[in-house]
């Protein structure tokens, strides 16, 4: 299991939170085009949507993972958000039955570039 990465309980209350890891809005802008990501427990949960907003255009992407947090499965992920620089979009999920993780990966499409908002609310 990747170290930042914890088992999913379907017994612990959901918020309102930022993406936590390489999503985290603020950071200092990087300076490549390569996908970055956050894995959120998401086990319990009827659905839940994202908020994202970055400073370049790219892909946003949902991918639920196996036990372990280590492997991203390949059939059934929700449909891929284009990102329109500078513009807030929303990633909604209402029908991931029980899945345990979900892996949030932005790729952009060029760069410098920065997130600005990776909001995230469970219900």
């Amino acid at each position: 299991m990747p170290p930042d990465v914890r088992d999913p309980d379907p017994r612990e209350a959901r918020f309102h939170r930022v993406l936590p890891g390489e999503l985290t809005p603020g950071k200092p802008a990087y300076t490549d085009t390569n996908d970055r990501s956050a894995i959120v427990p998401v086990a319990g949960e009827a659905r839940f949507r994202l908020r994202f907003k970055a400073t370049q255009n790219g892909t946003l992407k949902a991918r639920f993972l196996r036990p372990g947090g280590t492997e991203e499965y390949t059939a059934n992920n929700p449909a891929d958000v284009p990102v329109t620089a500078n513009t807030e979009t929303k990633l909604d999920v209402t029908d991931h039955y029980g899945e345990g993780l979900v892996k949030f990966i932005f790729t952009p499409s060029a760069q410098p570039w920065q997130v600005a908002i990776a909001d995230l609310s469970h219900v």
